[in-house]
C-alpha cells in the first residue's frame, strides 16, 4: 500500500516519501476515500498543539501512544502528512476525516518500547520547515495526518487528523472576534439552602470547581493571565457567584448518608471561595473585559414570555447580586440572553422592560436568507457584521453567533480529543479570515459553551490562542459596535421549544408558587427566609437543569420544595381555647387563642363569621408574636340557643392559614321567655284566687253560690 494513504496499511521507505514530494503538482483526491483503517490495539491521542506556526518555530506537537494490546511493542514509527492548503470552509469539514491530495510526508522512527496497557508521550520539535521542504507555504489553513506506523511492517496502527494554521509573517487584516465567555454551573446549594454531595462524583462540585486544578479557577487565571491582549465578554451566572458568597461566609454540606457538617468561615473550602470571588471581581474591573449581565438562574427567556414578570424579576435578581457580591454595578442595557435565545415575544417583553437594548442572537433567533453569499459586509459565505433587530417595542443591536463556529466550541463540552476539537475551532476562524483577507473591520461573535468544565491548561490554550493569534483580534462587545455598521434583520416570532425543555405543567408549578409565596410574603416572615424561597423559583425556571428526565426533576424540587416550606410555616400557626361558650347575657366576650409557633412576627386577617351573632369587628387584623395570644371580641346574640361561630385566620392577601369553630350558648332570652312565664301563671293564680275569695263573701251574707253540678 501507498505510503501515503491515510486510511490503508502503509510501507515505511524513502522512495515513497519521494512520491509524496511529487504528489505537489497531482492529484487532489481525498485520502480518507483510498481506504480503511484497520482496528488495532493502538490508540494514537494528539495532547498539544500549537493554534498557529509561522515559519521560524517549531512543530512543538505532542502526542500520545497507548498500548491496548497484549503484546509488546518493539518501536514506533509516527509519520506526518500535510495537505494542500484548504480554501473554503466546506473543505474544511470535510478535512476532519483526511486532507485532500497530500503534498508533503515525513516519517520519524522512535526506538521507544511499550508493554501491554502502557503509554508513551512524544513530542515532536522538528522545525515547520519540515512540512514545507520548498521553502514557506502560503498563509492558511493545511490538513494535518499524525498516523503511529509498526516500523518492521510500515502497518498504520492509528491516526489523528488535525489543521495546521501556517502565518509565515503577520497579516496586515485581521479578523475581530467578539468573544463571550459565561460562567455557569448547575445550582449546588439545594432548596433548603445547604450543599448537599452529588450522588455521580461523590463530592461536592462547586467545591472542586474552585480549587487550584478546577475549572472555575482555571478560567479566570487563564484570562487573567492574557490581560492587555485579550478583551472579550464575561458573563458571570448571578446564581452561581451568589453561592460562592455563600459558601465564603461558612455554609453548611450534607453527604449523602444525610451527615451534616458545618464548614466554617477560616475553613479552606471557604477562604478558597472568598479567593476566587476576589479575583472575580478583579476580572471584572480589568481592561478588556466588559462585564455582562446574565438573568439570575441562566433561564431560557422565551420560555418565560407566558410568565408575568419573570423575565423582569430574574434580570433585577441578577443585578442585585452582582453588586452585592461582586461590587459590580452591570447595567441592563446589555444583557447575555442563555443559550442566544430570544424571539419577537421574548426581546418586545425586555425593551417594554428598558432591558437588552444590546444582546446576544443565537442563529435560529434570526430570519435567514435564501441568498448563500448574504455575508456582511461583503458578500461572503460568513455573516461578519453586527445586527440591529427591530421588534414591536423598540429596537436593539448586538451580535448573532456563527453556527458553524459554535458547533467546533460545542464540541468541547463533548468527550473525546479536547485537542483535536480545540484546534478545529481556532481553523475555522482562519477560514473566515481568509475568505476575504483584504476586507477590513469584519466582525464576528463566539461564545464558550455554558456548560464547558475545561481543565486549566485546556483553558490556557484557548485564551493564549486567542490573545496571540495573528489573524485575529479579540474586542469587546461594545468595541465590536464601534468599528461597523450593524446591518438590520429580522427576529422570528416564536422559537421552537428545545427537545429537553420541561412541558407546560412544569412551569404552570413555578407559577402557582410563585403566587403561594407571595401570599406568604403578606404575613411578614423574616427577609432571608422570604428571599431564599424567591430565589429557589428562578432557580427552577434555570436552562442548567435541560440534560435529562433526572435533572429536570431536580429543578422541579425548587419549587415543590418551596410550596412545601410555606405550607409548613402557615401550620405553625394554629387556633386553639374552648370549643363552646355561654353567653349569660345578650352581650358578652367571644375568645380564643392563636399560637404563633414560627419564631418571628406574623401580621394575620381575622374573619369572625355566624348566622346568629353580631360582633363589633367581623373582620380586623393583629399582629401576633411568637407564642400564644388570646383573640377577644365583643358579640350581641340575635336569639337564644346553641349555634356555630367560624374563626378564619387569613394571610392579608386574603390565603387561608388555619380556622376554628366555636358553639356559642345564649341564655339570656331564655330567662326572659322564664319570667314571663311565671309572670302569666301568677296573674292565673291571683285570677281564680280572687274569684274564689268572691264566692265565700257572698255566701257570707246569704247569697246562694254557685255549685258544680253532679
Amino acid at each position: 500500500m501507498s505510503l501515503i494513504s491515510s486510511r490503508a496499511p502503509r510501507r515505511f521507505a524513502l522512495a515513497v516519501v519521494a512520491l509524496a514530494l511529487v504528489s505537489l503538482a497531482g492529484a487532489g483526491t481525498p485520502v480518507a476515500a483510498q481506504g480503511d483503517l484497520i482496528e488495532t490495539p493502538v490508540r494514537l491521542v494528539l495532547t498539544r498543539q500549537p493554534p498557529w506556526h509561522d515559519d521560524s518555530g517549531p512543530l512543538d506537537i505532542k502526542m500520545r501512544i497507548k498500548n491496548d494490546g497484549v503484546a509488546e511493542l518493539t518501536g514506533f514509527t509516527l509519520q506526518l502528512i500535510r495537505y494542500e492548503r484548504l480554501t473554503s470552509r466546506t473543505s474544511l469539514e470535510e478535512s476532519f476525516d483526511g486532507g485532500f491530495g497530500p503534498t508533503y510526508a515525513f516519517p520519524k522512527e522512535f526506538q521507544r518500547a511499550i508493554g501491554p496497557g502502557g503509554t508513551e508521550s512524544v513530542r515532536l520539535e522538528d522545525p515547520i520547515s519540515a512540512l514545507f521542504p520548498l521553502g514557506p507555504g502560503e498563509a492558511g489553513v493545511y490538513p494535518l495526518t499524525i498516523a503511529v506506523l509498526d516500523p518492521t511492517t510500515g502497518e498504520t496502527l492509528d491516526e489523528q487528523h488535525t489543521q495546521l494554521i501556517y502565518y509565515p509573517s503577520e497579516p496586515e487584516i485581521r479578523l475581530l472576534l467578539v468573544p463571550v465567555v459565561p460562567l455557569n454551573d448547575v445550582p449546588a446549594r439545594a432548596p433548603d439552602g445547604n450543599y448537599h454531595e452529588d450522588v455521580s462524583s461523590g463530592g461536592w462540585p462547586l467545591e472542586t470547581g474552585l480549587r487550584l486544578d478546577g475549572w472555575l479557577d482555571g478560567l479566570l487565571n487563564a484570562i487573567q493571565e492574557e490581560s492587555g491582549d485579550l478583551h472579550l465578554g464575561l458573563a458571570p451566572t448571578p446564581r452561581l457567584v451568589e453561592e460562592i458568597a455563600d459558601m465564603a461566609d461558612g455554609y453548611t454540606r450534607v453527604s449523602s448518608a444525610t451527615e451534616v457538617e458545618e464548614v466554617p468561615e477560616d475553613s479552606i473550602e471557604a477562604r478558597t471561595a472568598a479567593a476566587w470571588l476576589d479575583d472575580l471581581t478583579d476580572t471584572l474591573d480589568s481592561a478588556g473585559v466588559q462585564p455582562l449581565l446574565v438573568p439570575y438562574s441562566f433561564p431560557d427567556l422565551p420560555a418565560l414570555v407566558s410568565e408575568l414578570e419573570s423575565a423582569d424579576r430574574q434580570v433585577s435578581t441578577g443585578q442585585q447580586v452582582m453588586a452585592d457580591h461582586a461590587d459590580s454595578v452591570i447595567n441592563a442595557r446589555w444583557l447575555f440572553p442563555p443559550g442566544g435565545r430570544l424571539d419577537a415575544g421574548a426581546l418586545d417583553d425586555l425593551r417594554i422592560s428598558g432591558i437588552a437594548a444590546r444582546t446576544f442572537f443565537s442563529p435560529d433567533s434570526l430570519e435567514g436568507s435564501d441568498n448563500p453569499l448574504n455575508g456582511c459586509p461583503e458578500q461572503s459565505p460568513s455573516f461578519t457584521c453586527p445586527v440591529r433587530v427591530r421588534s414591536e417595542a423598540e429596537e436593539a443591536v448586538g451580535y448573532v453567533a456563527d453556527g458553524n463556529l459554535q458547533a467546533r466550541l460545542s464540541a468541547l463540552e463533548r468527550e473525546g480529543e479536547k485537542q483535536v476539537m480545540l484546534q478545529r475551532f481556532f481553523a475555522e476562524t482562519a477560514m473566515i479570515r481568509e475568505e476575504l483577507p483584504g476586507v477590513r473591520d469584519r466582525v464576528i461573535q463566539a461564545t464558550i459553551p455554558a456548560g464547558w468544565r475545561p481543565g486549566p491548561g485546556l483553558s490556557r490554550r484557548l485564551f493564549r490562542g486567542l490573545a496571540s493569534a495573528p489573524w485575529l483580534r479579540t474586542l469587546t462587545p461594545s468595541e465590536g459596535l464601534r468599528r461597523t455598521r450593524p446591518q438590520v434583520r429580522g427576529v422570528v416570532p416564536n422559537l421552537p421549544d428545545s427537545s429537553l425543555q420541561p412541558d407546560e405543567s412544569y412551569y404552570a408549578q413555578v407559577s402557582e408558587t410563585q403566587a403561594v409565596v407571595e401570599q406568604f410574603k403578606s404575613i411578614g416572615p423574616p427577609e432571608d427566609l422570604l428571599v431564599r424561597l424567591r430565589r429557589n423559583l428562578l432557580v427552577a425556571q434555570s436552562r442548567s437543569w435541560w440534560v435529562d428526565a433526572s435533572r429536570l426533576e431536580e429543578g422541579r424540587e425548587y419549587a415543590t420544595r418551596a410550596a412545601e416550606e410555606v405550607s409548613d410555616e402557615f401550620s405553625k400557626i394554629r387556633m386553639s381555647g374552648r370549643d363552646a361558650i355561654t353567653l349569660t347575657s345578650r352581650e358578652g366576650p367571644v375568645s380564643f387563642v392563636v399560637s404563633n409557633n414560627t419564631g418571628y412576627r406574623v401580621t394575620l386577617d381575622f374573619r369572625l363569621a355566624s348566622q346568629q351573632l353580631r360582633f363589633e369587628d367581623e373582620a380586623f387584623t393583629e399582629t401576633i408574636p411568637p407564642g400564644n395570644r388570646i383573640i377577644q371580641r365583643q358579640a350581641t346574640a340575635q336569639s337564644s340557643g346553641t349555634f356555630a361561630m367560624d374563626a378564619l385566620v387569613e394571610t392579608p392577601e386574603g390565603s387561608p392559614v388555619t380556622q376554628k369553630r366555636i358553639y356559642i350558648r345564649s341564655t339570656e332570652l331564655n330567662r326572659v321567655a322564664l319570667g314571663l312565664t311565671i309572670a302569666a301563671l301568677l296573674f292565673v293564680v291571683i285570677f281564680y284566687a280572687l274569684r274564689a275569695v268572691q264566692r265565700r263573701k257572698r255566701g257570707v251574707n246569704g247569697q246562694p253560690t254557685e255549685t258544680t253540678p253532679a
